[in-house]
């Protein structure tokens, strides 16, 4: 293969085309000429001969010919030359050690919020079934210069599901964000720039009118207050169940008849409009003991004059 002279006077050489590239595309490489200690006397002092390596400038067919790997080869000569030099294969993160520190990661930020890991234990089950399966000891500088090389693994994928092909690539996306973050020397190309996500629909299930009277009579078997009181404070609010787990008592406010969601997944406060019916189930967790002392509606003590006991009767039916 013929070497590019402009390349190695800038201390790299352009090889050519690899037919051994892992994803099946023909790479461009640029090898790194190394440079020879001078004397056998700096040798034994104990400098060390500089090793030859290689770096992935693109693919053939994808977007990149030889003029523009030669010329991919001099920027990164021009990068190395003003002190910003990549780091090697044996010291780059791979992509399995950036995965598992964004889910660590996502652990940290659930507990800081007071919230439950789910978002991590999902993004571990993608990753361990679609992710490192494919591109676990990959580095992550190979992993941004591979963008046709991901969005073939994107579309094989999608054979496992359209949604789930798109929630593994947008995975792989913000772990590299993540690691960008900590390493300043990566690469600022995506390795999920070329994919072409597919077409999701939000699901409309949703617990149909002749499926009601099965849900009450498997409400009315539960036997802790507690729990039977949430199950039908989730049916009439529509919370998400995770969040109106969270629910505190502070956070009930009778008197402006409602409840606040605090935190909720856009991180904001959501108030929630509190019926008769929803007060009573919030009232039976607690046995009754916060009707005894004040309104639900209200907060009026019970000894103070209140019109809202006969509305609390004339809506017990509902």
């Amino acid at each position: 293969m013929a070497k590019g002279a402009d390349c190695k006077s800038a201390g790299y050489a352009f090889v050519g085309s690899s037919p051994t590239s892992p994803t099946s595309l023909r790479a461009l490489r640029a090898l790194r000429l190394g440079k020879p200690v001078a004397s056998r006397e700096g040798r034994r002092a104990g400098a060390r001969r500089a090793k030859a390596g290689s770096v992935v400038l693109g693919h053939v067919g994808a977007g990149m010919n030889v003029l523009e790997a030669r010329k991919a080869a001099l920027v990164i000569a021009g990068r190395n030359a003003s002190g910003r030099i990549a780091p090697g294969r044996r010291s780059a993160v791979k992509v399995a050690e950036a995965m598992a520190e964004y889910i660590a990661y996502l652990r940290e930020r659930a507990e800081r919020k007071g919230k439950a890991a789910s978002h991590a234990k999902n993004t571990d089950s993608l990753a361990r079934v679609h992710i490192l399966p494919e591109f676990g000891g990959w580095s992550l500088a190979e992993l941004s210069a591979s963008p046709g090389g991901v969005a073939a693994w994107h579309k094989r994928v999608t054979k496992a599901g359209p949604v789930t092909a798109n929630k593994a690539a947008k995975t792989l996306r913000a772990c590299y964000r993540r690691a960008a973050r900590l390493d300043r020397s990566l690469p600022p190309g995506l390795p999920t720039s070329a994919v072409e996500y597919n077409a999701e629909k939000r699901s409309q299930d949703a617990l149909a009118p002749a499926d009601f009277p099965k849900w009450r009579a498997a409400w009315a078997k539960i036997e802790a207050p507690t729990r039977k009181a949430f199950q039908m404070i989730n049916l009439l609010a529509g919370c998400r169940p995770g969040e109106l787990a969270r629910l505190k008592w502070p956070d009930v406010l009778p008197r402006q008849r409602c409840f606040v969601i605090r935190g909720a997944k856009a991180e904001n406060d959501i108030y929630v409009p509190m019926s008769a019916a929803i007060a009573r189930e919030l009232d039976s967790s607690l046995g009754g003991a916060l009707s005894r002392s004040q309104c639900l509606r209200c907060r009026r003590r019970r000894s103070r004059v209140c019109n809202h006991e006969a509305d609390e009767e004339a809506t017990e039916g509902i």
